[in-house]
Formats: C-alpha cells, structure tokens, sequence
C-alpha cells in the first residue's frame, strides 16, 4: 500500500476522533449550563394529600406493615409545610370507613371488602375537585393516575370527561418515595411531656410494637409460611383489620363520613 494512502487514511481516522471528542465536549458542557430539574411541589396548607398507602409500602418492598407504615406517615403528615389535609387510603378493612386523627390533619380511610383503594382516592379526588381544592397524589401507579385526572376533568356536554391538561392546577404529584417511614422506635421514643400525637401512634401500632429487627423476622417467617417472598392479600387484610380494630378502639380516633362515589347527589 502506497505511503501516501497510509498517510490519508491515518488522517481520516484522527479527524473521526477529534470530531467525536468535540462532540462529547460540547454535550457535557451543554449539560453543565442546563437548569437543574424543578423540585416537587410541595403541598400547601389548602391542599389534600392523598396517599396510595400500599403503592407506598411496595415502594419499600414493604418493610413495614400497614399499621407501622399508616404511623409513619402520620408522624410525615405532621412535618409537611403549611400542614395540609392528608387522606391515608387503606386497602380492605371489615367496612368501608374513615377515622379522623386528633391532634392531626390526617384521616385514615378504609376500602372495605368490596372496593380498592384506588376507588377510594378517585372518589377522594373527585371530591375535592368540586369543591375547587388542589390536590396531591402520592402513588406511583399510572392507571390511578389518569382516573384521578378524570375524576377532576369539567364534563362537556357530551358527558365525556377528559382529563384537565397538564398544569391546570388542581392535580398534582408527589414521588412516593418523597414519604419518610421511620421505624415503630423511632416513633414510640420516650420524649419529654408525651403529648397526644404520640399516644395516638401509640394506639396505631399496638401496646407493645416489635423492634425493627423483630418486626423485619416476624415479615420473613410470615412469607416463608406462604411459600413466596412477597406480601398475599390475605395477610394485608389481616394487617388492615389489625388496624381497623386499633382505631375503633383509640380515644383519639373518630368515626366520619366518608365523600360518596362521582355523581353523588348531584
């Protein structure tokens, strides 16, 4: 092979390089002038949080049980700027019901046996859209997602509801991971002057809540029994139930009416 094609070719191959090396420069640096990200909205004092409160609990492999996740949030619920009305939507429960929290902004609702949760938060979200009032979901699931938007569309006068476009204020989102669920002894620490906050976690979580480490064996030995390694409905109704029981009988929780299911009473 000629000296000279040698040459062309080795030129060729340096002026791929530099061009590829010019590329990647001016990407990185394009990447470097970019505006960082928007942070989540943050929920304001008019606005109601509904939280997916097993869409939460997945997004932690459920390392607690609902009763230690429902505390935990409460004790979140309490942190959150403006301190806005959060909906703690619980799947199953003997009956579909909420208890309000006293001492707090948060209510707890129970699907019951024959709804979801995610029935309960559409019927939540539709709510409080009619009454003009922002809401935050928490939850990961798309398919709630778009049945909340719905729920908050304006029906045209072919009674087809669309959902509201992007940035129209009344539906938003906060990722589930944005929930801190600290553990039972986090919660329950003795503190100075035990006001009733902590005696209503207290009643969440039972008497004699186990430590983490106990609570994390006691999850093992459960799914070890059930032959697979995650969480069967059969157990998370047993944990609402759990928990149903605890509020019924807690001096800190009340009975309320619940909102009713899109076109009630209308």
């Amino acid at each position: 092979m000629p000296n000279s094609l040698v040459w062309a070719v080795i030129g060729i191959d340096l002026l791929l390089f530099a061009c590829l090396l010019l590329a990647v420069l001016w990407r990185r640096r394009r990447s470097a002038r970019a505006p960082p990200p928007p942070p989540p909205p943050q929920p304001q004092r008019r606005d109601f949080v509904i939280v997916d409160v097993n869409n939460v609990r997945g997004g932690r492999r459920f390392d607690r049980d609902v009763d230690e996740a429902v505390a935990g949030l409460v004790w979140w619920a309490s942190s959150l700027p403006g301190r806005p009305a959060v909906v703690l939507a619980v799947d199953h429960g003997p009956q579909a019901c909420t208890y309000a929290l006293e001492g707090t902004r948060c209510l707890v609702c129970f699907a019951g046996p024959n709804m979801e949760a995610d029935d309960t938060i559409v019927c939540s979200t539709y709510f409080c859209a009619r009454r003009a009032e922002p809401v935050v979901l928490v939850s990961s699931d798309s398919n709630l997602r778009l049945r909340c938007a719905a729920a908050v569309a304006n029906p045209p006068k072919d009674g087809i509801a669309r959902p509201v476009k992007r940035g129209g204020g009344r539906l938003s989102y906060l990722p589930r991971d944005g929930a801190s669920l600290p553990a039972a002894g986090v919660l329950l620490a003795p503190r100075p002057g035990e006001g009733a906050e902590q005696q209503l976690l207290r009643d969440i979580v039972g008497p004699a809540p186990l430590s983490a480490k106990a609570s994390a064996a006691l999850r093992y030995s459960r799914r070890e029994r059930s032959g697979i390694k995650s969480e069967l409905t059969s157990m998370r109704v047993t944990q609402a139930e759990t928990l149903f029981h605890r509020l019924e009988q807690s001096r800190f929780a009340s009975l309320v009416a619940g909102p009713g299911p899109p076109g009630a009473g209308a």
